[in-house]
This record gives C-alpha cells, sequence and structure tokens, in this order.
C-alpha cells in the first residue's frame, strides 16, 4: 500500500466540474493501491455516504471533506477527523447554504473557526488565499495570514501545495519557506478532478455547460494534470 494520500479530491458532486463517480474514483483507488482517500466536494457532502459505503467495500481508508468558498472567493479545504468533525462540517455547510439562499453559497471564515472542533483546515491550494499572496508576492500579507490562521485553528491548519505548471514551483518555495517560518506544517496534493488526463477535455465541456456557452470559448478549465495520479508520480514533486 502507497504511503501517499490524495487529500483533495472531487467527484462529479462537485456539479459540472468532477468528471469521475465516487466508484470510479475508489476503483482506481483500489487498483493504484493507495489505502487511503478523501473525497472533497465544493461546498457540498452529496456523494459523502455513497463514496464511505464504496471505499470500506474495497477496504480503502474514507476521508470525508469539502472544499469550501469564502465570502472573498477564496477556498480552504476541511477534512473530518472524528465524528464531532463531520457534524461540524455538516453544520458549516448548512449555514453556507442557508444564509445565501438559492444557488448561493455564503460563508465567513469566522463560521469556521467557530465550529473547528474535529476539523483538519488546508489552505485551499491554487484557489486558498495563502497561495494566492504568495504568488502575487505579497510577502508580508502573506504572514500575517499564517499567523492568523495558525493562531485560529491551533495546530490543525496546513498549507497545501500544487504542481502543475513550471511557474508553479516558485510558489511553492514561497509557501515552503512561509511554512518553515511560521511553524505550519505542509500538504502536497493534485486538487483531482478525474482519473486520467485525457479526462480534461471531458471537464472542458462541463466547463461550457455551467457558463452556457461554446467549448471553444472557454479560456481555462483546470490542468490536465489534475487526475489521481500514482504515489510515485506525487512523490517526485
Amino acid at each position: 500500500m502507497s504511503s501517499f494520500v490524495h487529500l483533495h479530491v472531487h467527484s462529479y458532486y462537485s456539479l459540472l466540474d468532477g468528471t469521475m463517480s465516487p466508484e470510479e474514483l475508489v476503483h482506481q483507488a483500489k487498483k493504484l493501491k493507495f489505502s487511503h482517500l478523501a473525497l472533497t466536494d465544493h461546498n457540498a457532502l452529496y456523494g459523502a455516504i455513497e463514496f464511505y459505503q464504496i471505499a470500506r467495500r474495497y477496504k480503502i481508508h474514507p476521508i470525508i471533506g469539502a472544499e469550501v468558498t469564502l465570502r472573498d472567493e477564496s477556498h480552504l479545504l476541511l477534512l473530518v477527523k472524528n465524528r464531532s468533525g463531520y457534524q461540524h462540517l455538516c453544520q458549516i455547510l448548512s449555514i453556507g447554504h442557508l444564509r445565501g439562499g438559492h444557488l448561493k453559497f455564503d460563508l465567513d471564515l469566522k463560521d469556521i473557526i467557530k465550529h473547528k472542533e474535529g476539523l483538519f483546515i488546508l489552505s485551499g491550494g491554487q484557489q486558498g488565499k495563502i497561495w494566492q499572496l504568495a504568488r502575487q508576492r505579497k510577502i508580508k500579507e502573506a504572514q500575517t495570514y499564517c499567523r492568523q490562521m495558525k493562531a485560529a485553528f491551533e495546530g490543525n491548519f496546513y498549507i497545501e501545495l500544487h504542481h502543475h505548471q513550471s511557474n508553479d514551483f516558485l510558489v511553492n518555495v514561497r509557501l515552503r519557506d512561509l511554512a518553515v517560518q511560521h511553524g505550519i506544517p505542509l500538504v502536497a496534493s493534485n486538487n483531482v478532478h478525474s482519473l486520467a488526463p485525457e479526462d480534461a477535455t471531458v471537464r472542458r465541456v462541463l466547463h461550457a455547460i455551467d457558463q452556457n456557452t461554446l467549448v471553444d470559448k472557454i479560456d481555462h478549465s483546470g490542468h490536465h494534470t489534475q487526475y489521481l495520479k500514482p504515489a510515485a508520480e506525487m512523490q517526485k514533486l
């Protein structure tokens, strides 16, 4: 079994963004000999029970979570530690949907802090605030953010690294330096949305449907490297 764990993974319950079912996802994870696997769909737990049951059947340890969108459009990744964490994640998502109303999601960082018990908080990868600050070389602001998040989540905050193209390397170096400076653990993930590189075409079509436009007019639909990579490929990063 692999020691690497995919912690940032989307199924087709990340509506019009993910490309595979929970069963396809788990089946591929088993084929790649993963012992653990997370499911972290956008602002929802629609596939959580299905994923949990299938993963247990395949003897893979399921990790339940969600990628949430905050009011400033930045993202955080929430992972469940235990029963209390699952209950708090359900509360957090309910707050976002009830406050936002139909087809909207309205969540504040304070809502997560209030219900943080039993949760790991990951920085959200390239959609996270810390990534954006590091990419823009706003180091002082990034340092302030690190201090705030570490204090708020008391050792349960992690900085997430993604590497999809060459210029991501410099951002990851800045994030590494911030992590060392502030004593924050690092996590490598791949923000998985598909099973294989060729599925990027399907994701592009989904984005076109979501935006009610032609496929040719979609200028960005993620990167073809955002698939369920084998552990050996991730460990090269």
